[in-house]
Protein backbone atom coordinates (compact mmCIF):
# COMPACT_ATOMS: atom_id res chain seq x y z
CA UNK A 1 0.00 0.00 0.00
CA UNK A 2 2.63 2.06 0.73
CA UNK A 3 4.31 1.86 -2.46
CA UNK A 4 1.05 2.64 -4.19
CA UNK A 5 1.17 5.67 -2.62
CA UNK A 6 4.64 6.35 -3.27
CA UNK A 7 3.98 6.15 -7.23
CA UNK A 8 0.93 8.02 -7.15
CA UNK A 9 2.62 11.15 -5.48
CA UNK A 10 5.26 10.53 -8.49
CA UNK A 11 2.66 10.10 -11.14
CA UNK A 12 0.65 13.34 -10.27
CA UNK A 13 4.52 14.87 -10.05
CA UNK A 14 5.12 13.72 -13.51
CA UNK A 15 1.74 15.15 -14.53
CA UNK A 16 2.81 18.54 -13.12
CA UNK A 17 5.82 18.42 -14.79
CA UNK A 18 4.56 17.59 -18.36
CA UNK A 19 1.90 20.57 -17.88
CA UNK A 20 4.54 22.76 -17.08
CA UNK A 21 7.02 22.20 -20.16
CA UNK A 22 3.81 22.04 -22.18
CA UNK A 23 2.98 25.78 -20.97
CA UNK A 24 6.65 26.56 -21.22
CA UNK A 25 7.20 25.19 -25.02
CA UNK A 26 4.42 27.14 -25.58
CA UNK A 27 5.56 30.09 -24.59
CA UNK A 28 8.33 29.64 -25.99
CA UNK A 29 6.97 29.47 -29.65
CA UNK A 30 4.91 32.86 -28.84
CA UNK A 31 7.85 34.43 -28.12
CA UNK A 32 9.69 32.88 -31.03
CA UNK A 33 7.30 34.34 -32.84
CA UNK A 34 6.98 38.07 -31.40
CA UNK A 35 11.06 38.24 -32.43
CA UNK A 36 10.29 36.98 -36.13
CA UNK A 37 7.82 39.91 -36.14
CA UNK A 38 9.70 42.50 -34.38
CA UNK A 39 13.01 41.82 -36.37
CA UNK A 40 10.72 42.11 -39.90
CA UNK A 41 9.44 45.09 -38.47
CA UNK A 42 13.53 46.40 -37.58
CA UNK A 43 14.62 45.26 -40.88
CA UNK A 44 11.83 47.48 -42.36
CA UNK A 45 12.15 50.32 -40.36
CA UNK A 46 15.96 50.72 -40.68
CA UNK A 47 15.91 51.44 -44.36
CA UNK A 48 14.20 55.05 -43.31
CA UNK A 49 17.73 56.57 -42.47
CA UNK A 50 17.16 59.56 -41.07
CA UNK A 51 17.69 57.97 -37.02
CA UNK A 52 12.92 57.79 -37.04
CA UNK A 53 11.34 55.09 -37.63
CA UNK A 54 8.27 56.79 -39.25
CA UNK A 55 6.40 53.99 -40.36
CA UNK A 56 6.49 52.11 -36.89
CA UNK A 57 6.09 55.34 -35.36
CA UNK A 58 8.27 54.23 -32.78
CA UNK A 59 11.48 56.65 -32.79
CA UNK A 60 15.28 54.78 -32.70
CA UNK A 61 17.58 55.62 -29.42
Amino acid sequence: MRIQKKLAVQYKQFDTINEHLAEVSARIEELNALKVTLLEMSSTCDDDGDGKIKDCGVLKI
